[in-house]
């Protein structure tokens, strides 16, 4: 409990001192996947956004109030959500893994005037619904963006891992996936590689013919930008089908799911060191800042474990907003809904080095994504149970931008 104490009053150095007065709460829309095939990222960044307000309840001497709802992993439920939030009366949203859910709920926000901030929605799309708005657009993020991550993803696989056939595994009807791909397999083809793309499906739990596909292409390295209900079965069944080379991934593979549907055996060599490898987000140990070691500490005291990157953006998204609605100042609480919304764009705009766990947050001329995200590219090494190390990041081996 000392540490969380310490941690909270180190936060509060830097994130500003709350006021306490009357008034009704704040509320905040929090729209996650927490079913359906991207849960396992979009349940742990709402347990993350809920800690933020935990340690950060109030701002302007008014309670903020978290109203989270469940996405499904579905576009049309994303959308459908977004909009009753809205008719509620939050001042902003903070919400989605996954641009699936992100990008038509943008744009439902963006009709609306109110500001959505995803937390690893990484296809550029998500921050460009507003192009072409007079009022502006009303779209962020916290994570980095997909040319970044496919163009990292590529180098990697082509220099280090020394791919020069790659089978990309692609799940149809998800922009997420769509969008990496177009960005791996585009730089992959720019260094000199060849690349086999092969259509998976949510929900399939029978991948013979694209391991029959596997087989006949014969790659050095196999990529996957399906979600982990898919890329782990694969893993699996590419393993058992004789493929001993090694995966590769974008973010939405690094996870304990993923390890779990694919068997550990699958993930690791024969002499125990993983041979799957995924580019995210660096996580708060690898950051480094006295902002990133606050966080940690209170997230450790309070959960017993470290937090992965999903869960450190997650932290950021929430804390990011508060803090614009903090700089607008007590003028705030005078202003109608409508122009509430429009003040906490205007102060995000005006954001420059906020001083988040997972690094500088700064959307000062910008599109609405963070300039300078720091990308890492992790080795899932597993623990003697069959988890992944270092809080579920497994190792980093390279780092990118920043």
């Amino acid at each position: 409990m000392n540490r969380l104490i310490l941690a909270v009053a180190a936060l509060g150095l830097v994130l500003g001192s709350v006021s306490l007065s009357q008034g009704g709460p704040i509320l905040i829309g929090a729209p996650f996947e927490l079913t359906g095939d991207q849960a396992a990222f979009g349940t742990i960044e709402l347990d993350a956004v809920r800690f933020a307000n935990e340690l950060r309840p109030t701002v302007l001497g008014r309670s903020v109030e978290i109203v989270a709802v469940d996405t499904a992993s579905s576009a049309s439920e994303s959308s459908n959500v977004t909009q009753r939030l809205i008719d509620q009366g939050v001042v902003a949203l903070v919400g989605w893994c996954c641009s699936r859910g992100a990008i038509p709920a943008a744009e439902v926000a963006q009709a609306a005037g109110v500001v959505s901030i995803s937390v690893t929605s990484t296809n550029p799309q998500t921050t460009l619904v507003g192009e072409g708005d007079p009022r502006g657009s009303f779209s962020f993020r916290v994570d980095f963006i997909d040319p970044q991550q496919g163009g990292a993803g590529a180098d990697f696989v082509f220099n280090t891992l020394g791919g020069r056939r790659v089978l990309v595994v692609r799940q149809i009807g998800d922009a997420y996936s769509f969008g990496l791909t177009e960005f791996f397999t585009n730089r992959f083809i720019q260094l000199g590689g060849e690349v086999n793309i092969q259509d998976v499906n949510e929900g399939q739990t029978d991948f013979s013919a694209q391991v029959a596909a596997l087989q006949a292409f014969n790659p050095d390295v196999v990529y996957s930008s399906a979600f982990p209900p898919q890329s782990g079965p694969f893993i699996r069944q590419a393993r058992d089908g004789g493929y001993t080379g090694p995966f590769a991934g974008g973010d939405a593979i690094l996870s304990q799911q993923t390890v779990d549907l694919a068997g550990a055996d699958a993930i690791l060599t024969a002499e125990g060191t993983a041979n799957v490898f995924a580019t995210s987000p660096v996580g708060a140990a690898d950051v480094g800042s006295p902002e990133a070691q606050a966080f940690l500490q209170a997230w450790q005291a309070r959960f017993g474990d470290n937090p992965d990157p999903f869960e450190t953006l997650g932290f950021d998204a929430y804390n990011v907003v508060i803090q614009a609605i903090e700089n607008i100042g007590p003028a705030f609480n005078e202003r109608s809904l409508a122009e509430q919304r429009v003040a906490i764009r205007d102060a995000l705009l005006a954001t420059e080095n906020f001083p988040g766990a997972s690094g500088s947050i700064t959307f000062v001329d910008t599109d609405g994504t963070p300039r300078n995200r720091v990308l890492g590219v992790f080795r899932m090494d597993l623990d003697a149970e069959g988890k992944l190390v270092s809080g579920g990041l497994g190792t980093l081996v390279a780092t990118a931008g920043g």
